[in-house]
């Protein structure tokens, strides 16, 4: 069985089209989504800076982008063993290749979303994230619940993302949990927390005038770590997420207890494949960074399928 996971927001990295560009066809796919999300995306994702590129209406639609192209570029024999899911925005590009949507519909989708979030950052400008390293996790969201914080992502025991008012987390970094190392994270708002409500009315709007499909692919949502059940129950969970935690960590749970033997992470890789080697210490697990690493994340999925 075979899990191929999509990173979210923070994985972006200035450059990370480079390689991709060396063939014709991606320039073509790039090109195309570039005209999408109105962006120019090929320069963001060659020559922009780290700024310009972590700003959340620039970095969903180029992670999107990435993560689509990456997905284009594999070679399946079938998908009768291959469960899907996306660590937040991954979540759009899972579930196109998922096919509950279209590529082009995942782009259009993210694009807003990241507006609509970057406008509600401008409007709690008071706001921020800090990361939580260590510790035990039912503790941790228990202590952080206390001082008037969210649990953002809960991604696994031994990592937990907090949101919420910055003076709060402030506190939290000047008096860190017992046995915990925190870490302020440079985004400019709350995710994933009530802070991002009217983001999420407004894409509540958008999101339900769209068709999705109904699919028979095995696709586990972040915002409960439980398969998607139709196109109704995934367009409430990626209008809810916005304001809700994301639970990697039950996913990560379901794919183990499901008989997961290899994990497939997309482009930009990296980030959810370190999650996962704590984990999930009984998977093989593959990140794919580059056009150079499809060889072998083709031969990684044939091992697995």
């Amino acid at each position: 069985m075979l899990a191929v996971v999509v990173p979210g927001q923070g994985s972006q990295q200035p450059g990370m089209l480079s390689s991709w560009l060396e063939s014709a066809t991606n320039f073509n796919y790039f090109e195309s989504f570039s005209e999408l999300s109105n962006l120019d995306l090929i320069r963001l994702g060659t020559k922009g800076t780290k700024e310009e590129i972590s700003l959340t209406k620039i970095t969903q639609p180029l992670l999107t982008s990435l993560s689509i192209v990456s997905f284009l570029n594999l070679s399946f024999p079938n998908f009768k063993n291959v469960i899907f899911a996306g660590h937040s925005v991954g979540e759009f590009s899972a579930g196109a290749f998922a096919q509950f949507f279209t590529f082009e519909q995942a782009i259009k989708f993210v694009t807003l979303r990241g507006l609509l979030m970057q406008n509600s950052n401008s409007d709690n400008n008071k706001t921020g994230m800090a990361a939580i390293l260590g510790g035990d996790k039912d503790l941790i969201i228990k202590e952080i619940k206390e001082i008037g914080l969210f649990a953002a992502n809960i991604n696994s025991n031994g990592q937990i993302v907090a949101s919420g008012e910055l003076s709060k987390i402030e506190n939290l970094i000047n008096n860190p949990i017992k046995n915990c190392k925190i870490i302020k994270l440079e985004v400019s708002g709350a995710f994933h927390s009530p802070f991002m409500q009217s983001a999420q009315n407004q894409f509540r709007i958008e999101l339900e005038k769209e068709k999705f499909s109904d699919s028979d692919l095995k696709f586990i949502s972040n915002f409960d770590g439980n398969f998607v059940e139709n196109q109704q129950d995934l367009k409430l969970k990626l209008i809810n997420q916005l304001t809700n935690s994301v639970r990697w960590d039950l996913c990560q749970a379901n794919m183990v207890k499901l008989g997961v033997t290899g994990l497939l992470e997309v482009a930009p890789g990296g980030v959810l494949a370190g999650i996962a080697k704590r984990e999930m210490p009984n998977v093989e697990i593959m990140s794919i960074k580059n056009l150079q690493d499809i060889e072998k994340a083709n031969n990684f999925i044939r091992n697995h399928i």
